[in-house]
């Protein structure tokens, strides 16, 4: 058995303040025996290497669980983009029933117009009236920064005007 003092002491020591060595060295010079303290110094110099291993596995697994959090993570930030999309998707067709409500044809346009900039979606420039069509896509596109609407006007001058606003 160990002596406790002079494991108390390795354990203070050993890897932080000394090696094995000089420690060794020191202690021979006290007039510890070499192989108390051959003993001690493989007991103690063990139990570390011990919990170091024991550290690295948990480590490993650690970051094992923080690498699934992570994926657990994204994979919720994706279905929450997914719900708030239909979301939105299913509140712009409450908002196109609301508008195709309205009586006056001004206030129906204008709400289509509205709703489609802020959706930034065509498909409600497609429910106001034919002649403010082209002018809905010139809007969403120009809000939205995507050229590609601009393909959907039919008059040129418009399109010309809508390709140089959705840059």
């Amino acid at each position: 058995m160990v002596d406790p003092r002079l494991k108390k002491f390795l354990e203070d020591h050993l890897g932080k303040t000394a090696s094995k060595e000089v420690l060794k060295a020191a202690l021979l010079a006290k007039g510890w025996e070499e192989h108390i303290v051959d003993e001690a110094i493989h007991l103690v110099h063990s139990a570390k290497e011990e919990v170091i291993k024991d550290a690295k596995i948990v480590k490993r697994e650690l970051d094992k669980h923080q690498k699934a959090l992570w994926i657990s993570f994204g994979v919720l930030c994706l279905l929450l983009i997914f719900l708030l999309g239909v979301k939105y998707s299913a509140f712009g067709d409450v908002y196109a029933d609301t508008c195709m409500g309205l009586e006056d044809d001004e206030e129906r346009n204008n709400c289509y117009l509205d709703l489609a900039k802020a959706s930034n979606k065509t498909v409600f420039c497609e429910k106001a009236e034919p002649s403010l069509v082209d002018i809905c896509y010139k809007e969403v596109a120009k809000n939205s920064g995507k050229k590609i609407f601009c393909n959907k006007i039919s008059i040129p001058e418009i399109r010309d005007e809508c390709l140089i606003l959705a840059s």
